[in-house]
């Protein structure tokens, strides 16, 4: 028959099993008064103060124990257990080494050893202990499933395959395993077979946060934000702490040009992780794209404060490059080519600032660089577009022909551009304005809202030198290329490419206009007018004139072969026709035809300024265009390279200088690359300068 200290014992095990842990607590505490030496009592009561989180009592009581009992596999178990719970890895790590060299050598101590290096990121020991953890028992569930992580770590993918198959042959349902094995699929862009992993291990556990958090980033990548959003949601309902869903959702916020809330989620990641030097990257990014550059500065700082990193440096100097400073640009492009020698976005960057002659080693640097590195990938195509520019300065067009042709056609095989789709677009925007344009739809306008400019036309038509010049009023601000109109518009009516392409109506156009300003609020801009600056919402001309019945509408026109070779000069990762000299006189046929349909349907309300015009008469055209922007004159204006105002557009160097007639009749100089579309502009008819 059990003593009476044996009934309790058994009856404090069935309690600890029903997770009782404070009963099995309080109780042990008493009964250790008196056997304080009791494995079995030393056992319970670590392990139910590690169950209620008081780690401190429990590592002591574990000490207490495996100071009177060194080989217990229970103690050194659990005590193992607790330190990987607590990420104190290395502690873990000397436990366990101590207690197989004190003979406690079974496949759970080993496992909690591989799987304690693991995190540590010594994958190598850890593979070497997992594996010896199944040669004791090949039915280590745990062991296996750890195996798989670590070969999954070492991008050893078809061995992570085959632990994730012997865990899920073992229970079909582990949901931790089920995870792991979509992140494998996820990690290999077999996107289907990772989707359908991770929605089954949430279905076998539906508080599996990590398995939302993963199902949120694969959503992302297929670009169905909304979804990934609710599922980084989910992981947060979880589990509120989780702060890798803050980030990745502060990620999705980013893409969706929702910086105000990328922000608060960037900023709750630093909360609970101030080490992560990725957040703050992002952070910068979103404070920039609210015009807050002295934040963005701050931040990049704060993130430098972990250690040097090429791409915060190379962020650091598009800043300086954007307020017009060439000198500290320069250092932190330097600074971020160093680092990253082999990244050649930071030779492009710094060609952008540079004005070559013949002595500049930089082009020698580049030349030796493009001869080593043979791969012909998108890093291929910066340095490219680098020496095509250098090239350009040294006015040897033979070559920077050659280097703008290489890059432009490397960068146009990356991009999967089907330009029906653009065709489409314009098709439909015109049909949709037909059927539903009528000026009762006007929105309701209020008199604290800003009175807006959209200066709009081609790209490297001339938009950026009318913004600086009207940004030089006092009563104006300049806010560079905004997305909020486009996004507003998608946001109440739809894609225009759609079926689901909305009719319009006042609610629909009140809703667009209000997004559109809480969009602006998060810039707090004071001034009185605000300009637009976005070539492309030139496609939502009709919008405008119902969402913003008092905007102005000025439209930049520039010689043609001009313009497109501008484009063609200049890296544009989101304009995908913009790498073909035949794509760029087919987008600006579909230009030129919406314009034409515009003044047709809504005469008047497109205000036209020549950018030739502007160069040749530069007093009259600025006169002339402070009165198409109905604003009283202001000497300012005549100075506006004196503006130092950040101008984030390729032509931010441009427009800091006196205007120059350098830049009209340029594409002569590159008769050569462009006469495959020469001959093809003799019969378009395009109003031009005067």
């Amino acid at each position: 028959m059990p003593n009476v200290t044996e009934k309790k014992i058994n009856k404090l095990i069935e309690e600890f099993n029903k997770k009782n842990f404070l009963l099995v607590e309080d109780e042990t505490d008493e009964l250790l008064k008196d056997d304080k030496k009791n494995l079995i009592l030393l056992t319970l009561n670590a392990s139910a103060c590690a169950n209620l989180n008081k780690y401190q009592k429990a590592e002591k009581v574990f000490q207490i124990g495996l100071n009177n009992h060194p080989k217990s596999q229970d103690l050194n178990n659990n005590y193992l257990n607790l330190l990987i719970k607590r990420n104190d890895f290395e502690k873990a790590i000397e436990i366990a080494e101590k207690a197989v060299n004190a003979g406690v050598t079974n496949s759970n101590i080993l496992n909690g050893l591989g799987l304690a290096y693991s995190n540590l990121n010594e994958i190598d020991n850890a593979i070497e202990y997992l594996k010896k953890s199944l040669r004791l028992d090949s039915s280590n569930i745990n062991a296996s499933y750890n195996l798989a992580n670590c070969f999954r770590a070492k991008k050893q993918f078809k061995e992570a395959e085959k632990y994730y198959k012997d865990v899920l042959d073992i229970n079909p349902n582990f949901a931790q395993a089920l995870n792991g094995y979509g992140l494998l699929f996820f990690e290999q862009n077999k996107i289907n077979d990772a989707e359908r992993l991770l929605l089954k291990a949430v279905a076998s556990d539906p508080l599996l946060k990590e398995a939302y958090n993963n199902l949120g980033n694969l959503m992302s990548k297929k670009k169905d934000y909304l979804l990934a959003i609710k599922y980084f949601d989910q992981a947060l309902t979880i589990d509120e702490n989780f702060y890798l869903a803050y980030y990745n959702r502060g990620n999705i916020y980013r893409k969706l040009n929702e910086f105000q809330s990328a922000i608060n989620d960037y900023n709750k990641t630093l909360e609970f992780n101030e080490n992560l030097q990725e957040v703050y990257l992002n952070l910068g990014i979103c404070h920039l794209e609210l015009h807050d550059h002295k934040n963005a500065l701050a931040i990049y700082n704060k993130g430098l404060s972990l250690g040097e990193n090429a791409e915060i440096f190379s962020n650091i100097g598009v800043v300086y490059k954007n307020l017009g400073d060439s000198k500290l640009a320069r250092k932190f492009f330097e600074d971020a080519s160093r680092i990253d020698p082999n990244n050649f976005v930071h030779h492009r960057h710094l060609s952008l600032i540079t004005k070559y002659n013949k002595n500049n080693k930089h082009i020698d640097e580049m030349n030796s660089l493009d001869a080593q590195y043979q791969d012909l990938d998108e890093n291929k195509v910066h340095l490219f577009f680098s020496l095509a520019k250098a090239y350009d300065d040294l006015q040897e067009y033979k070559l920077s022909s050659k280097f703008y042709f290489k890059g432009n056609e490397l960068q146009r095989s990356f991009k999967n551009f089907n330009f029906d789709r653009e065709k489409l677009i314009f098709k439909s925007i015109k049909e949709h304005f037909l059927n539903n344009y009528d000026s009762t739809y006007n929105a309701s306008l209020s008199k604290n809202d800003p009175k807006m400019i959209f200066i709009i036309g081609m790209p490297r038509s001339g938009t950026s030198l009318l913004e600086q010049i009207l940004s030089s009023h006092s009563k104006v601000y300049g806010a560079d290329e905004l997305i909020y109109l486009s996004n507003s518009v998608v946001k109440n009516f739809n894609r225009p490419d759609s079926q689901e392409f909305l009719g319009l109506d006042s609610n629909r156009i009140n809703a667009t206009r209000k997004d559109y300003f809480d969009y602006i609020s998060n810039m707090n801009i004071t001034n009185e007018y605000i300009i637009d600056k976005n070539p492309f919402n030139f496609l939502w001309v009709g919008f405008i004139k119902l969402i913003f019945p008092d905007a102005i509408v000025i439209n930049s026109k520039r010689g043609l072969l001009d313009n497109f070779l501008s484009i063609y000069q200049n890296y544009f990762p989101a304009i995908d026709w913009s790498y073909n000299l035949d794509e760029i006189l087919d987008y600006f046929l579909l230009y030129m035809d919406l314009m034409n349909f515009w003044k047709k349907n809504l005469p008047g309300f497109v205000n036209h300024i020549n950018y030739e015009d502007l160069i040749i008469d530069q007093d009259l055209m600025i006169k002339e265009l402070i009165n198409v922007a109905c604003l009283d004159w202001e000497e300012n204006c005549l100075y506006f390279h004196k503006n130092k105002r950040i101008v984030k557009t390729a032509s931010d160097q441009q427009v800091r200088n006196k205007i120059y007639t350098k830049s009209i009749g340029k594409w002569k100089n590159y008769k050569t690359l462009l006469n495959p579309i020469i001959d093809k502009l003799e019969n378009i008819n395009y109003e031009q300068s005067n």
